[in-house]
């Protein structure tokens, strides 16, 4: 049987869906938004300014921090340069969070305000971490910020030759029993979740996808986030869960897709605001 998406990388997807919708709205996060055409073409810069501090193939860079807009866009630019991606649990105490990147071997940090003391600290420790990438603001002097890495200029696409085969992320398990596993998928392994996500819940463009869970866990990011956006839906994607935020997104953007385990679920229920909040647009 033909694989109908062979070659396809995770980069490729975006690419893939900013020329078929390029001024839909990809992505919603507190109140601002990025068309595909837009999140196509930052994380492309993204991409550049990572390559120029040293991402490439077999680079690993790790990702600490809560969901935001830039998590997004440098999950894609990561994709794009070649190097491989390191999800951080923000949730981990500090000796399993230097245990991750150090097991990891963590080139690159891209860092959240919220955890910048943590890398700094962590950085004194793992002499294999170089660079330290701050998300949000102004860095310090020795740090990176985000927005010094992006040309100002649009600019095409790496030519790096990401193949379907090259490592795409090292996610961590929780480590529950012992140390924490890194689990190394490709590319082509997560297009392929990408695509059962929209088979089996029959995900299309029309879709507005409320995205509260964790992007550093797979059912996060490959299950829904990616998965989103293969399909060209409207992601709003939420910091973290919290019910009333959630009904808040719900109506306010007439979100059609939720993707819940059995608990936020009822939660979401027993909130005092469920009864007031119009959540007739839900399908899923």
């Amino acid at each position: 049987m033909q694989d109908v998406h062979a070659g396809l990388t995770i980069g490729g997807i975006l690419a893939q869906t900013a020329r078929r919708f390029p001024e839909k709205t990809a992505l919603i996060f507190e109140g601002c938004s990025l068309t595909y055409r837009q999140l196509d073409e930052q994380s492309n810069r993204l991409a550049h300014g990572l390559i120029s501090i040293g991402a490439a193939r077999r680079t690993k860079a790790a990702l600490l921090s809560r969901n935001c807009a830039e998590w997004a866009l440098a999950h894609f630019a990561v994709a794009k340069s070649g190097a491989t991606l390191v999800p951080v649990n923000y949730l981990l105490v500090e000796r399993e969070i230097e245990y991750v990147l150090g097991n990891a071997e963590a080139q690159l940090l891209l860092v959240s305000p919220e955890f910048l003391d943590l890398a700094l600290k962590l950085r004194a420790r793992l002499p294999r971490l170089d660079k330290i990438i701050l998300l949000q603001g102004p860095a310090p002097a020795n740090c990176v910020a985000l927005s010094d890495l992006m040309p100002r200029e649009t600019v095409p696409a790496p030519r790096v030759a990401v193949s379907e085969l090259d490592d795409y992320t090292i996610m961590y398990t929780s480590g529950t029993t012992g140390r924490p596993k890194g689990v190394v998928s490709s590319h082509r392994s997560r297009v392929h979740v990408a695509f059962q996500g929209i088979t089996d819940y029959r995900m299309g463009g029309e879709h507005v996808c409320a995205l509260p869970l964790p992007l550093f866990h797979m059912g996060g990011l490959n299950t829904c986030f990616v998965a989103h956006i293969l399909a060209g839906a409207t992601v709003v994607l939420l910091k973290k869960f919290d019910a009333a935020e959630l009904l808040g997104a719900i109506e306010r953007n007439r979100v059609s897709f939720a993707f819940l385990a059995p608990s936020p679920l009822i939660s979401l229920i027993e909130c005092p605001a469920f009864a007031l909040t119009d959540t007739s647009s839900l399908q899923w």
